[in-house]
């Protein structure tokens, strides 16, 4: 489950309403297993991608990515190690 519609069916529905397949007559909210599945496999995920801790740089025209933090400090964050204008920030918070 990627979005709260479906938007290939006519008209647009809620997710959880009616399976994708239009041939299933199943609906997924009853299905308290899926949807428990789908809710921690989303909470791994997103806890993983934090856990990686990659800093990204503020300034759009630098977008500089790392994952090592500058000793250099500008109001209490890092400063970007690339263009030292701007300063990095979580990129997953």
């Amino acid at each position: 489950m990627r979005s709260a519609l479906i938007e290939n069916l006519k008209p647009p529905t809620l997710a959880l309403e009616k399976c994708t397949n239009p041939d299933c007559a199943a609906k997924p909210m009853l299905n308290l297993q899926y949807l428990e599945n789908c809710l921690a496999n989303a909470i791994r995920s997103h806890v993983a991608k934090y856990y990686e801790g990659w800093m990204l740089c503020e300034d759009p025209r630098c977008s500089y990515r790392t994952k090592a933090v500058s000793n250099k400090m500008h109001n209490d964050k890092p400063v970007c190690r690339k263009c030292n204008q701007s300063v990095t920030i979580r990129e997953v918070s």
